[in-house]
């Protein structure tokens, strides 16, 4: 039920920031051009409007968030200058960058000053804008202006035609169409049409193009004889296919209208690296002959190193008189492999169970990439697993592994044509310390292979300390400063009797005399103050939470009291927040993957060496001192058939082991002790102990008491440890100390 009433919770607090103009689901960003200027057809140095990116919501924007720009085919770039305005408000920092275009390849990539930012080159009329930095926690907003200061547009270019800038985003960028110009040309006199396109891998024939003249004479002549180049610079009519694709054999068939000599072709690469097809027009049609028809047939080839997989387009062009521009699709590009490509990302929180993840596709290059009895895998990053495998087509998803992170779709059938296989609805569960990010790794025997991002991940709370302060070895009851914790949406932090667990390193306490006060600054947040307590030795303050927040909530520890033993190193003295009120997934995850840090204070002296320990244990009570400093335990010594018995854990704290010096083997009930480079074991009901490796008998066995402390007389523990033991038969209290 109370599952129940939180979703209840979040879809309305959903609904209501949508009401209230509030933070959409997917994409953060907004676009728009600041002006749309008119440009003419044939024009070899025009300018667009200038695009505006600009993110809504601070931190929507992660790093490997990508914009693409996609201008019309008739459009080449020749000169971007890409501005950051930066300053106290946008990121990244103020930048002027001035990109001459035209000088590089597809796949070449610019990286844009120090903005973080790289522009990827992918065609004349095609590039994109990918973050490559993360900006951590700002309040400051992504800002973007993409001025296209020179472009070229070819003869062909429609009409009345409005320059269309498609923008495709990912992550925290939108998707939206922009008109960056308006452009007007004069139409010519010709029909060019294409049938119906071929598949093609390596080479192949492409579909059959048929050029008409809508009149008599359309096509003007553009040759001379005293220039064999003369058809390139006058009157022009050409065929131009895409980056990567190259015309191989062609024949150009003249028809009604044409004589056999009348149009002649010829195959060159033009400046710019693009494959041309040249039309040769030697005589003009006229009124005896009628309007003429062309046919063309003809085969290419794939520069596989720059080729895009998907359909080839052809470019009817020109600064003849009876051209009409027209883009004709000749064939269809396939290469056997899939690729995997993200369509969705959500928004995920770390710590929580059963969270939604985007969409993303698998792509076949061609039919039957993904063979029958093949598998895929889907393997999650660490501190992530999954709850609920996505739902596809290719099947039912099986584990692999024990650990949660990897599962397997097997193919049932392969598929007779082209396909595309989506994965969505997949749920997973988050560690505290789960990364920024969800990148679910794709491979397996299918041939498969890839990465994409399904989801970003949100901390439930932001730590951060005020007051840091210089503490030194082996002193007591020091300043140490104040944490706050600060929810980042409401009930990020649990209540129903769930608790926050504040654990300092091994060799701190809190001080016992002196609880830190902890107090609910902002928002609703209910804690169960008359239950706050220390744990583990006074190394951990317990703080219950009564009731969860509805409103996000500030939680502020001040006034923190610390004792230092002799052993602590010097460096950052590193608090971490833990606990079922910060996570749900605490029986999911290792304690280091389900807490949260902060640096409290800095040690600034090591521990020395030549500082005594003397630690007193009084009989049938839990308290114990050590330099003086009184310390709490769970359990009290006791005496039994004379000997005195102590807690083998405590009796090791005393003696300035720290928590990573204690190791207990729950399977093999063997306790294990490490001072320097002395190596102490004991075994629960084996009447010895081992030094170095070597065992040694003793006169009585450990045994275990509740709640699950080893126990074992003090003078055994002293003497495997190299301490000193003496008893005080009035006081009934057993003093250690160190030699």
């Amino acid at each position: 039920m109370r599952y129940k009433m939180m979703a209840l919770l979040i879809c309305c607090l959903a609904i209501s920031l949508i009401v209230a103009g509030g933070r959409p689901a997917s994409a953060y960003t907004s676009e728009k051009v600041l002006s749309v200027p008119t440009v003419t057809a044939g024009s070899r140095d025009a300018s667009l409007g200038t695009l505006l990116i600009n993110e809504e919501y601070a931190m929507s924007i992660k790093k490997g968030d990508s914009m693409s720009v996609i201008l019309p085919a008739y459009i080449e770039l020749q000169t971007l200058k890409i501005n950051f305005p930066g300053g106290d408000n946008y990121i990244p920092f103020a930048l002027d960058e001035t990109v001459s275009y035209a000088v590089y390849s597809p796949g070449a990539s610019v990286s844009l000053g120090s903005s973080g930012i790289t522009l990827l080159v992918e065609d004349k009329n095609r590039f994109s804008l990918r973050v490559d930095t993360g900006w951590g926690s700002t309040n400051k907003t992504f800002r973007c202006y993409v001025n296209f200061a020179s472009v070229k547009i070819k003869g062909w270019a429609p009409e009345g035609d409005e320059v269309k800038a498609t923008l495709d985003g990912t992550g925290g960028f939108s998707s939206s169409v922009q008109t960056v110009a308006k452009i007007y040309s004069t139409g010519g006199g010709t029909t060019a049409t294409a049938g119906a396109s071929q598949v093609i891998t390596d080479q192949g024939r492409i579909a059959t193009i048929i050029i008409s003249e809508n009149v008599t004479g359309a096509l003007k002549k553009n040759t001379d004889s005293k220039d064999a180049g003369y058809y390139k610079k006058h009157n022009t009519v050409k065929l131009v296919l895409p980056a990567g694709f190259n015309w191989g054999t062609v024949t150009t068939v003249p028809g009604r209208g044409f004589g056999p000599t009348d149009v002649t072709s010829t195959v060159e690469v033009d400046t710019s690296g693009y494959s041309v097809l040249y039309l040769q027009v030697n005589k003009e049609t006229t009124g005896f002959t009628g309007p003429g028809l062309l046919t063309i047939a003809g085969n290419i080839t794939v520069d596989e190193r720059i080729a895009r997989a998907g359909k080839i387009e052809v470019s009817y062009e020109g600064t003849n008189p009876g051209v009409s521009p027209a883009v004709l699709t000749v064939a269809d590009y396939s290469v056997p492999g899939c690729s995997v490509r993200g369509k969705t990302t959500t928004e995920v929180i770390a710590g929580h169970v059963n969270q939604l993840l985007g969409e993303f596709i698998i792509i076949e290059g061609m039919a039957g990439d993904l063979a029958k009895d093949r598998s895929i895998t889907l393997t999650l990053p660490e501190g992530v697993k999954w709850h609920t495998p996505p739902n596809t087509r290719l099947g039912v998803a099986v584990p692999v592994g024990d650990d949660g992170r990897v599962i397997k779709y097997t193919v049932s059938s392969a598929s007779s044509e082209k396909s595309v296989y989506s994965f969505k609805y997949g749920t997973v569960d988050l560690a505290v310390n789960a990364p920024e990010q969800v990148e679910i790794t794709v491979g397996g025997p299918a041939g498969v292979k890839g990465k994409v991002v399904v989801a970003h991940v949100i901390a439930p709370v932001k730590l951060s300390a005020a007051g840091k302060t210089n503490v030194s070895a082996d002193v007591q009851s020091q300043d140490g400063g104040e944490v706050t914790i600060i929810e980042e949406m409401p009930g990020a932090l649990r209540g129903a009797g769930s608790v926050i667990e504040l654990s300092l390193p091994g060799g701190f306490t809190f001080d016992m005399e002196k609880l830190p006060q902890v107090e609910v600054k902002e928002g609703n947040l209910i804690l169960d103050k008359g239950r706050i307590s220390l744990a583990q030795g006074g190394r951990v303050l317990v703080i219950p939470v009564e009731k969860s927040s509805s409103l996000a909530s500030t939680i502020k520890v001040s006034k923190i009291s610390l004792n230092a033993n002799r052993m602590v190193p010097e460096g950052d003295v590193t608090l971490e927040v833990g606990g079922a009120a910060l996570s749900e997934t605490g029986n999911l995850f290792s304690g280091s993957l389900n807490t949260m840090k902060v640096s409290l204070a800095t040690c600034v002296t090591p521990a020395p060496g030549d500082i005594k320990v003397c630690a007193v244990f009084t009989i049938g009570s839990d308290t114990y001192e050590v330099n003086g400093m009184k310390q709490k335990m769970n359990v009290a010594p006791y005496i039994k058939d004379g000997r005195t018995y102590g807690p083998v854990r405590y009796i090791a704290y005393a003696l300035g082991l720290g928590e990573q010096n204690i190791l207990w083997d729950e399977a093999a009930q063997t306790v294990t002790l490490i001072r320097g480079k002395r190596v102490v074991q004991l075994k629960v009901n084996r009447p010895s102990v081992y030094i170095q490796g070597v065992e040694m008998p003793i006169d009585v066995a450990p045994e275990l008491v509740y709640p699950g402390r080893v126990m074992l007389p003090y003078r055994w523990v002293a003497f495997a440890l190299g301490a000193g033991v003496t008893w005080s038969e009035e006081k009934q209290q057993v003093t250690l100390q160190t030699m």
